[in-house]
C-alpha cells in the first residue's frame, strides 16, 4: 500500500507541478477536469443518503465557475456564483415538492465546495509571480501533511478531532504548521518577489499549516457522513480526487486572498 502510494505520488505530482507551470489552457482543462471528478465523487458518496444530485446542473455549473475563474482573472467568478445560487433557488421552487430543501443545500454546498474552491488554483496562478506562489502553496501543503504526520505519529498525545478523524492529533497538528513555516524560510529565499518578508512568510506558512489541515478535516467529516472510507478509487494508493485534494482546495484560496489583502493592496 504504501508503496502504491509513493508510485502513484512519484507519477502524479510531477504532472500535476508541470501543469501548473504551464498554466493557461493547460491548467483551466486540468481543473476543470479534476472539478467534474471531484463532483463525480461527492455525488457519489451521498447517493445512498437519499439526497437527490443535480449531475448535469452541477456538472455545467461547476465548468461555468472553473471558467469564470480563467476569464479576466476572475472578475466575473463571483457574479457566475451569483447566479448559481439563484439557479438552485429557482429549480428548488419550480420543482417542489418533489426537490427538498435538503436536496437543494446539498447541491449548491456541491458546487461551491468543488469548483469554487478548484478555481482559485487558476486565479492564483494568473497573479503577477503567480507560478511561484502556486508552487509555494502546495510545496508549503505537502510541508504541512508530512509534519503533521511524523510529529503525530511520535509525539502525539490528543486527539483533535476524535469523531471525524481518531488518528490526527493537536501535537500532529502543531507539528504541520511548524512544518509550513520552517519550509516557507527554506523556499522563501528561491522566490523572486522580496515584497514577501520574513514576516509575511510566517503569516503566509501559518495560514496554510492552518488550512490544510482544516481541508483535510473537512473531507474526513464528509466522507464519515456519507460511510465511506475514500472518496473515490482513481488514484492508486490514495483513493479518489477529493482524498488528495482536499487540503489544496483550502490553502489555495488561503495564499490567493492573503497574498491579495496583505501585498497587492
Amino acid at each position: 500500500m504504501l508503496l502504491t502510494r509513493i508510485i502513484s505520488a512519484v507519477v502524479l505530482g510531477p504532472l500535476f507541478l508541470f501543469i501548473v507551470y504551464k498554466g493557461g489552457l493547460f491548467l483551466l482543462f486540468a481543473t476543470g477536469v479534476l472539478t467534474l471528478l471531484a463532483l463525480r465523487e461527492l455525488f457519489g458518496m451521498v447517493a445512498g443518503l437519499g439526497l437527490k444530485s443535480w449531475k448535469i446542473s452541477g456538472y455545467v455549473g461547476g465548468l461555468i465557475l472553473v471558467l469564470g475563474a480563467y476569464l479576466e482573472q476572475g472578475r466575473f467568478l463571483f457574479f457566475l456564483f451569483a447566479l448559481w445560487l439563484i439557479y438552485c433557488l429557482v429549480f428548488f421552487v419550480f420543482r417542489y415538492p418533489q426537490q427538498r430543501i435538503e436536496d437543494l443545500s446539498f447541491n449548491f454546498f456541491a458546487v461551491t465546495y468543488v469548483a469554487l474552491l478548484f478555481s482559485h488554483i487558476i486565479l492564483l496562478r494568473g497573479l503577477n509571480q503567480g507560478i511561484y506562489l502556486t508552487f509555494l502553496a502546495i510545496g508549503l501543503t505537502w510541508a504541512t501533511d508530512t509534519g503533521a504526520y511524523f510529529v503525530g505519529r511520535v509525539l502525539g498525545r490528543h486527539k483533535l478531532a476524535p469523531l471525524v478523524s481518531p488518528n490526527k492529533t493537536v501535537e500532529g497538528a502543531i507539528g504541520g504548521v511548524l512544518a509550513a513555516v520552517a519550509a516557507a524560510f527554506i523556499v522563501g529565499k528561491l522566490l523572486p518577489d522580496q515584497s514577501l518578508t520574513p514576516g509575511l512568510m510566517c503569516v503566509l506558512a501559518s495560514a496554510v499549516g492552518i488550512s490544510a489541515q482544516l481541508g483535510d478535516l473537512v473531507e474526513s467529516a464528509l466522507k464519515r457522513f456519507a460511510g465511506v472510507k475514500d472518496s473515490g478509487w482513481l488514484i492508486p494508493g490514495h483513493g479518489g480526487v477529493l482524498d488528495r485534494f482536499d487540503s489544496i482546495l483550502f490553502t489555495v484560496p488561503a495564499v490567493y486572498y492573503l497574498f491579495v489583502a496583505l501585498i497587492i493592496s
